[in-house]
């Protein structure tokens, strides 16, 4: 049987980006399909409660492929700033292609 420390995952942020990167290009649709189809449901509710108007600056941290940032950019008057950041790459690149020239800016690192 193997040891507790040898099933243990690493939290090592280069590990965890890496992780991240590796499944981007699913990671969408096993966010819907593991939570059910919960994940479009709070994501409606999160935009709703955060009331944000024109002119705002909203900065989704840990945005991963941007579905947060691409749903509150649609539901905020211009000319709101959203700005995605997140530690993977291949997820923020992601984001930045399917922004459809969204009101977004994306960094990573």
């Amino acid at each position: 049987m193997a040891e507790r420390s040898e099933l243990a995952v690493s939290k090592e942020p280069a590990r965890v980006a890496a992780m991240f990167d590796r499944i981007a290009g699913r990671y969408d649709l096993l966010n819907h399909l593991l939570s059910g189809g919960l994940d479009r449901w709070w994501r409606a509710r999160a935009v709703k409660a955060a009331r944000v108007g024109a002119g705002a600056r909203v900065l989704d941290l840990c945005a991963g492929t941007g579905d947060f940032a691409r749903a509150m950019a649609r539901a905020t008057p211009a000319p709101a700033t959203i700005a995605a950041a997140d530690f993977a790459g291949a997820m923020l690149a992601r984001a930045g292609r399917s922004s459809g020239g969204a009101r977004r800016r994306c960094r990573s690192g």
